[in-house]
């Protein structure tokens, strides 16, 4: 069976995906968003696939199959492997489901998560003796926006195509990102050119949202020689909201949002700060929230704050950041004691 052979497995899978977030956002399922699946279920919904589209049989297929050479854990698992049979290669797969909380956007930063896609072709490139490695990910227009404005080679990611890359280009990324693939692969881990094909992309919307299917195969047998998938993988990810409905037409007075900080809860810790003496002061995380709940009642911090350094960036992409502490002339030091951030310091700018 060549590559290819997968092509039908991979358009099943597809539409699996689809018809399932219609499902669900469409108010017909039995959980109430998107964002409340998972990558196990991502994972089912591959076995479904190739079990339907190639002769597969279910006692050649392993979940949590033990990886034999990351050399990062004691017992490192692969999400999903294929043993060779009926025609059938041998395929190991990693997955990743990155669809944001929209009901209280509790998410990891997404350079953490920009670590975590990476560490995960890094994983794929060192499984030896299978014949195929597939990264599939599936997410949304929030982590599809931010990976499509990143340097080459990690937006193709998105837009699609043949990449490649090497240890020099993950020292450049972020110091987040570095640190999550150090945690996942290991401190002194060694790879050469690991290069990468994109095999399958869809985009599709749903109630306005819209979301992404990708899957690459990381050191294919022919090192990249492949075309790939390639073209205007990236606009759907590009476009504003606000053109869908239409910026011209909006009426005075309007809901929709003019700036991204009118309907955000951080502009009530901006409003807090503003009224501070200008100098600088550390604070509990818990004291705070206390604080700010004097200007909004409904106040809080979310559990991210309390374990992500990155979180408490000072960059106004950050919308914690650009709607809250900066806007209102302060920089944030969090600080980090026992395993959490237990407090922070603010800074006049």
């Amino acid at each position: 069976m060549s590559m290819n052979g997968t092509d039908e497995a991979f358009e099943v899978f597809g539409e699996i995906v689809r018809k399932r977030f219609e499902r669900i956002l469409n108010g017909e399922a039995s959980i109430a968003d998107v964002y409340r699946e998972s990558e196990d279920t991502i994972r089912y919904m591959m076995f479904r696939a190739l079990t339907r589209a190639l002769d597969l049989r279910p006692e050649f297929v392993f979940l949590e199959y033990p990886h034999p050479h990351v050399p990062a854990k004691k017992n490192p698992k692969l999400d999903t492997f294929v043993e060779a049979h009926n025609g059938v290669p041998s395929m190991a797969f990693e997955m990743k489901f990155t669809v944001k909380n929209v009901e209280n956007g509790h998410n990891l930063p997404k350079t953490q998560v920009l670590g975590a896609l990476v560490s995960d072709l890094i994983r794929l490139h060192y499984v030896k003796d299978v014949d195929l490695r597939y990264f599939v990910w599936v997410f949304d227009r929030d982590m599809g926006s931010y990976i499509c404005n990143r340097d080459a080679p990690w937006r193709s990611l998105v837009s699609g195509g043949n990449f490649s890359f090497s240890k020099d280009e993950i020292q450049k990324l972020c110091k987040v990102a570095r640190d999550e693939i150090r945690k996942r692969i290991g401190e002194n881990f060694k790879i050469g050119d690991i290069v990468v094909s994109t095999v399958y992309a869809k985009n599709f919307s749903v109630n306005g949202r819209t979301f992404g299917i990708r899957i690459h195969v990381v050191d294919p047998p022919d090192r990249g020689s492949r075309e790939g998938i390639t073209g205007g993988l990236c606009g759907d990810f590009r476009k504003k909201q606000a053109q869908k409905t239409g910026r011209k037409q909006r009426k005075a007075g309007s809901s929709i949002r003019e700036h991204p900080c009118i309907r955000s809860k951080y502009t009530a810790l901006a409003e807090w700060l503003k009224n501070r003496r200008r100098k600088s002061f550390t604070i509990s995380l818990s004291r705070l929230e206390d604080e700010v709940r004097s200007i909004d009642p409904s106040f809080y911090l979310p559990p991210a704050a309390k374990k992500y350094l990155a979180w408490w960036g000072n960059h106004r992409g950050n919308v914690q950041a650009g709607c809250g502490w900066l806007s209102a002339g302060w920089k944030a030091r969090p600080i980090f004691r026992n395993g959490v951030i237990e407090s922070v310091e603010f800074t006049p700018i």
